[in-house]
């Protein structure tokens, strides 16, 4: 049995939605040389209890992807790269459903990259990003059949001197 140490982790974002109270912690993990190994994600319950715990080796998710939320047998959001590379990061996708009658899906684009020796997570237009919200996709007679839209935001940490 072998253990792979993590040289560093960097939460890139916290991730809620409007049709559960759950909250999504989204993290990036590299090795001792600086190059992205894994990502992983913690979904934990408004009790504070961890529902999912996920780590995906870096590989898997250039190659494939990785649903990060299913519903109802639905992958309702799949996390997807492209011009990417586990030592400078790149585009990162989230490929959701919009309309699950039709299945229709949308994509929004991030853009993973270091700044300041940390990696983070920045809009296309190069504002940072360290939080996310799934507003959901109304229909009158079906309730919820998707993600309207992926709403993104900073929220500046407070540091206190003494």
């Amino acid at each position: 049995m072998t253990v792979c140490a993590h040289a560093e982790v960097f939460k890139l974002a916290e991730i809620t939605s409007e049709f559960d109270k759950d909250v999504m912690d989204f993290y990036v993990e590299t090795d001792d040389q600086n190059k992205i190994d894994s990502i992983r994600y913690i979904t934990t319950r408004p009790d504070g209890s961890i529902f999912e715990d996920v780590s995906v080796p870096a590989e898997r998710v250039i190659a494939e992807g990785v649903v990060i939320v299913e519903r109802d047998g639905y992958a309702a959001v799949r996390l997807e790269v492209e011009n990417f590379s586990i030592q400078s990061g790149g585009i990162v996708k989230l490929n959701y459903l919009y309309n699950g009658i039709t299945g229709t899906r949308h994509v929004k684009r991030l853009y993973l990259n270091w700044d300041n020796e940390q990696l983070r997570l920045f809009d296309l237009g190069n504002l940072p990003v360290n939080r996310m919200y799934f507003k959901a996709n109304h229909s009158r007679v079906f309730g919820i059949i998707g993600i309207r839209e992926i709403m993104t935001s900073f929220a500046f940490q407070k540091l206190l001197f003494f």
